[in-house]
């Protein structure tokens, strides 16, 4: 939570138990972040109340400006620009496929 003011963060990439997302998304609006990439499974697909926990989070997003890419996903990955948001170990190659799933 001790981020300088001169140094924003453009992207948190939150992978851990859904119990905690909440909480590092509150985190996330606290410091400013502009997009959150939420790896975490455990939200809607599991039911009532991890539908519940998603819609939270989900507010939590909306009133912090936050744009959100998941949960429960694989993530974001840019093989041109370098970027490996993702779970996977190894980027892709560049080229003119796109995947989106």
């Amino acid at each position: 939570q001790e981020i300088p003011e001169q140094d924003p963060i453009d992207l948190a990439i939150i992978a851990v138990p859904a119990r905690v997302v909440k909480s590092v998304m509150q985190d996330c609006v606290e410091v400013g972040v502009k997009g959150a990439i939420i790896i975490s499974a455990g939200f809607k697909e599991t039911g009532e109340e991890g539908a519940k926990l998603e819609k939270e989070i989900l507010d939590i997003a909306r009133r912090g400006h936050i744009r959100v890419v998941g949960p429960n996903c694989l993530g974001v990955m840019n093989p041109i620009g370098g970027l490996n948001a993702t779970f996977a170990t190894h980027i892709a190659k560049p080229g003119n496929v796109a995947f989106i799933s």
